[in-house]
């Protein structure tokens, strides 16, 4: 099967730089996992986190995992994902549900690794 040519993973379409793409469907959702510098425009413009909101707001999301290496979903391909991670549980801008899991800095509490693996779980139309 042939990606199209945007690939749009809840509610947005995945960020331009966006490399090391890997998905998986089935029984209604789809996961998507990428590496990213620009984490923090698509999770304003899924509407997974309302603009001008910090990255790592408690009311939008939680920490995660903070094992060194964090395994991706069964099914879905990729590298692992690196600990710390924080977990956006949110409705996107389509309506439907998305948590989204990606890396944070190890030694920053206010950003992203760089670049920024995520997986982006979510359900189909």
């Amino acid at each position: 099967m042939q990606l199209p040519g945007v690939i749009r993973a809840g509610g947005a379409s995945i960020p331009a730089d966006a490399s090391e793409v890997h998905y998986f469907t089935g029984n209604g959702s789809a996961q998507v996992t990428f590496v990213s510098n620009q984490m923090p425009d698509y999770l304003y413009r899924a509407g997974i986190l309302p603009d001008g909101n910090p990255l790592f707001d408690e009311k939008y999301g939680t920490k995660g995992v903070a094992n060194d290496e964090i395994e991706l979903p069964d099914g879905l391909c990729g590298s692992y994902l690196r600990g710390p991670v924080w977990i956006y549980d949110s409705t996107s801008a389509t309506g439907s549900g998305v948590t989204v899991m990606v890396e944070r800095s190890p030694t920053a509490d206010d950003s992203f690794r760089f670049p920024t693996r995520a997986v982006v779980t979510y359900n189909l139309p």
